[in-house]
């Protein structure tokens, strides 16, 4: 008997293939893995939505600011799920000023590199 095939997924946006691999290593075999840039139109956005991923994550490479616009875009188009935004600031001060603007573009978590001591 055929039941209904619920389709986990986690997107994530970076250029780089680490953490694509990474997540599809530990979670390929329940979530499907996706993975995009930054510069996303509001139609490819919504296709994305569409999908109705469980978790966006958003690694910050080059500019923090655009970081943030996708946040913000994915929140005005009634994204309610979890974002979490990866940063590689290394500074206390700077990640300190880059979590607070992250929570007000609507990002649920900031994860920064330890800080130097």
């Amino acid at each position: 008997m055929g039941g209904i095939v619920i389709h986990k997924t986690i997107t994530l946006f970076s250029k780089r293939l680490e953490l694509y691999y990474l997540l599809i290593r530990y979670f390929g075999s329940e979530y499907e893995v996706d993975r995009f840039g930054y510069r996303q139109e509001r139609e490819e956005i919504l296709t994305i939505l569409d999908k109705g991923p469980e978790l966006l994550i958003i690694e910050v490479e080059c500019s923090f600011i655009e970081a943030l616009n996708l946040a913000r875009r994915f929140r005005l188009c009634a994204y309610t799920g979890f974002i979490l935004l990866i940063s590689t600031t290394k500074e206390r001060d700077k990640q300190i000023e880059e979590k607070i603007c992250a929570i007000d573009s609507g990002v649920d978590e900031y994860l920064g590199h330890r800080a130097d001591k």
